[in-house]
């Protein structure tokens, strides 16, 4: 059964690129594929109509769904990151990215456009904790 989980991190990126290099650059930048896309269906279509609904996709758009896994460096642990390509004909012309971990959509923008993708969207919600007052004394 998947846990139920908010979305807090979105990116849109304008990519222009063949897939292959497309693809070569999210594995340059830390990123492997995965195969369970089927159980992530509803995140992707919340996610898809969310970015038709405030106008950074268009609803025309083909797309394909995929599911990475997201390491920042070999000894860290994995994170989930939803990915939607949208693209014409061979090239991938725009990424969404959606990490499920709140906080990593910095590091993955700093890679992602070190390769050259163009970001056009950004939020990143973190979660906040809450500290403890220290009792007087």
């Amino acid at each position: 059964m998947l846990r139920t989980r908010i979305l807090r991190s979105v990116g849109v990126y304008v990519v222009e690129k063949d897939r292959e290099v497309f693809w070569l650059d999210l594995r340059v930048s830390g990123f492997r594929q995965s195969k369970r896309v089927e159980s992530f269906l509803p995140y992707f279509n919340f996610l898809r109509k969310w970015l038709v609904e405030n106008g950074l996709i268009r609803d025309l758009d083909e797309g394909e769904n995929h599911v990475l896994r997201f390491s920042k460096d070999p000894e860290s642990p994995e994170v989930t990151v939803l990915v939607i390509l949208l693209k014409r004909g061979n090239r991938v012309s725009k990424a969404i990215i959606s990490p499920l971990k709140p906080g990593l959509l910095r590091l993955i923008d700093e890679r992602l456009r070190g390769a050259g993708w163009r970001s056009v969207f950004l939020v990143d919600m973190k979660t906040r904790t809450r500290v403890r007052e220290r009792e007087a004394v």
